[in-house]
């Protein structure tokens, strides 16, 4: 509580004080430390910033923060809201079969994989294979931690050589793909999505989108990417409208099974200087999507 008070007033205290006598000394103070920078972009701009610095997610500060939380699991693996639509799918499948096919793309050190793992011992009749596609940086992680079992079987695909594997195992048949906080930072997310839609899973489920509640229209913005190690690097986001996926995936034959947001009330993206109101109030949404035969 006294934390929370003690936030309350730094912020307050930045936003009339600070903003007001060092105006342009606290703007870059904000744009470097700020969740979100300030700067709402047109749909497919991509900011100078981030073409000029690395990629936040082979930094040493982002693959040390996925080093410790596969070093203490057990924190991070409890089952939590955004699971439960990977939990629903696996249920849902299970019914008519028992060996089930995922790709998780983007599944960086492979935390939902140990979620599935987990949850599988009391279902020993179904067997999973799991498919993780990220960076060469992130697979080594995986590779690293994460234990096959009896039940749960990985397999490990660079993202760069994606597309092969797509041309190669077009045929395969996969029931559930994933993205977890991974399509807004898709340079390209419909192209992205089409690509994996060619597997022709029966569920596809993207969770933590950011749906930007007061806007009809597609935007960018930059994301400061922090751990709690240090600053890793600029992220370009897409900021979604309300009801762009869903329009997306039905237009490729997915209907919405689910939906819901991770919070109540609105994440605030932009304590003091969002330059475009409709994109200031942003809320995390879950989406599960069921193939359309």
């Amino acid at each position: 509580m006294i934390i929370r008070m003690f936030s309350s007033f730094r912020k307050k205290i930045f936003n009339t004080v600070l903003l007001k006598i060092f105006p342009l000394l606290s703007k870059r103070i904000y744009e470097r430390y700020a969740s979100y920078r300030s700067k709402i972009y047109k749909k497919d701009e991509i900011a100078l910033i981030c073409l000029e610095e690395s990629s936040p997610w082979d930094s040493s500060y982002w693959i040390k923060n996925q080093i410790q939380k596969m070093e203490n699991i057990g924190k991070f693996i409890s089952k939590d809201s955004s699971f439960s639509c990977l939990e629903l799918c696996i249920n849902l499948i299970k019914e008519n079969r028992k060996n089930i096919n995922i790709i998780d793309y983007g599944g960086g050190g492979g935390l939902y994989y140990e979620k599935i793992k987990r949850y599988i011992y009391s279902e020993p009749k179904i067997k999973i294979n799991y498919n993780i596609v990220d960076s060469e940086r992130n697979l080594s992680i995986c590779e690293k931690y994460l234990k096959e079992t009896i039940h749960c079987k990985l397999n490990l695909i660079n993202s760069e050589s994606f597309n092969n594997f797509n041309l190669q195992y077009g045929d395969k048949k996969f029931d559930i793909i994933l993205l977890s906080a991974v399509l807004q930072y898709l340079n390209k997310w419909q192209e992205s999505l089409k690509l994996l839609i060619n597997f022709s899973p029966e569920y596809i489920c993207i969770l933590h989108a950011p749906i930007a509640i007061n806007s009809n229209e597609e935007a960018r913005a930059i994301q400061n990417v922090k751990t709690s190690e240090g600053y890793c690097g600029p992220a370009m986001i897409t900021l979604f409208p309300r009801r762009l996926i869903e329009e997306f995936m039905n237009k490729n034959k997915y209907a919405l099974l689910s939906s819901f947001p991770l919070t109540k009330k609105s994440k605030d993206y932009y304590r003091t200087g969002c330059d475009n109101d409709l994109y200031k109030d942003v809320i995390h949404w879950n989406y599960i999507f069921k193939k359309i035969n």
